[in-house]
C-alpha cells in the first residue's frame, strides 16, 4: 500500500495504515469499527494491564510520506478520540527521522498533552506545538493514551489525525428535504407568518 500520510483517516484502502506499538507489554493497536458508525474504520488501541506509563503507538511504519508542515504560525494538530475516562492526558509527540527512540536527544522531538472532556464519546483534541523548532523536519507522530499511568486494559478509539486547526463542528441536517415535499422534522405553520 501507499505510505501513510496526513491526514490519517484509516479509510483509504490503498494506504498502508501500519501502526507501531511499544512498551513491555506493548500497547496493542488494530483497525476496526467505530462503535458509533460501523462504516467508519478507526484505530483501536488497548493499553494492557501492566504496560508502562509510556506505552504508546507510532502512527506509521515508521514515518509519514511527507514532513509535518509546521511553520511559526501553523503549529496545530488534531485527532478525534473516544476514551473511557475524561481528563486523562493524551500525549502527541512529533519527531525527526533520526531521533533516538529512547528520548535521550530532547532537541529532535516535541510533545504536548491534551485532555479529553468526555468519556465514551467522540471529541476532537487539539495539540498546539507553539515553540517547536521549525528548522527541523518532523516526519513521525506518536500518540500516548493516559500518559503517566500504567496500563489497566483500557481501550481507546482514535481517528482523523490532522495537521492544522480542526474542522469546525459540522452542522448536521437531519430534517427531511422540504424541496421534495418531505416535511419530516419541519414544523409546517399555517397563517400569515413569513420567513
Amino acid at each position: 500500500g501507499e505510505q501513510i500520510d496526513l491526514p490519517v483517516t484509516f479509510d483509504d484502502p490503498l494506504v498502508d495504515y501500519t501502526l507501531t506499538d511499544f512498551g513491555d507489554p506493548a500497547a496493542a493497536s488494530v483497525l476496526g469499527e467505530d462503535p458509533d458508525d460501523a462504516a467508519n474504520t478507526v484505530a483501536i488501541t488497548t493499553k494492557p494491564a501492566g504496560a508502562p506509563f509510556w506505552a504508546g503507538t507510532t502512527i506509521g511504519n515508521p514515518d509519514f510520506a511527507n514532513p509535518i508542515p509546521f511553520t511559526d504560525t501553523e503549529t496545530l494538530m488534531s485527532v478525534d478520540v473516544r476514551v473511557p475516562a475524561a481528563g486523562i492526558p493524551v500525549r502527541l509527540k512529533v519527531e525527526t527521522a533520526d531521533c533516538p527512540s529512547d528520548g535521550s536527544d530532547v532537541s529532535c522531538f516535541f510533545e504536548v498533552d491534551a485532555f479529553p472532556m468526555m468519556a465514551d464519546a467522540w471529541e476532537t483534541l487539539s495539540w498546539d506545538f507553539t515553540g517547536i523548532d521549525t528548522s527541523l523536519t518532523y516526519v513521525r507522530a506518536t500518540i500516548f493514551f493516559d500518559f503517566g499511568t500504567a496500563g489497566d486494559g483500557s481501550i481507546y478509539y482514535w481517528d482523523n489525525v490532522r495537521f492544522g486547526a480542526p474542522p469546525a463542528p459540522g452542522i448536521g441536517l437531519v430534517n427531511g428535504g422540504f424541496e421534495t415535499g418531505d416535511f419530516t422534522g419541519w414544523t409546517v405553520g399555517e397563517g400569515d407568518s413569513t420567513v
